[in-house]
Order: structure tokens, then C-alpha cells, then sequence
């Protein structure tokens, strides 16, 4: 498992709270990855919302069990 996953399973609620901040501003772009100075913003969705979603799956799969 790719270690930040893990770390975010591991702390319960961060997945959730990184889903919340990091979302689409409508024009295709993260609302909080910025690229620095006048640089704009990262594509959406960004590495941080894909892994969050990540460990969220697994929280999920693991309270199915």
C-alpha cells in the first residue's frame, strides 16, 4: 500500500477533510493546490484528492467487514 494511503487510513477523518478542501473550481482546476506566484492552480483532480479517495475506499472496505 502506498504509504501515504496508509498514513491516511491510519488517521481517521483526513481523508474526508482532504476531499473537502481539495476540489474542482469549475474551470478544471484544484481549488487548493496552487503552483506558486502567478502559476495558477494543479489540474483536478489532483494527486492529494486521488489519494484521499484511495484511503477512503479502504476505510469503507474495511468497515463492510
Amino acid at each position: 500500500m502506498n504509504p501515504l494511503v496508509e498514513f491516511m487510513v491510519r488517521n481517521a477523518g483526513l481523508a474526508e477533510a482532504l476531499i473537502g478542501e481539495h476540489t474542482d473550481d469549475g474551470r478544471g482546476y484544484c481549488r487548493a493546490c496552487a503552483l506558486g506566484a502567478q502559476r495558477g492552480y494543479r489540474r483536478f483532480p489532483c494527486d492529494i484528492r486521488r489519494t484521499a479517495e484511495q484511503a477512503r475506499e479502504i476505510e469503507r472496505e474495511r468497515m463492510e467487514c
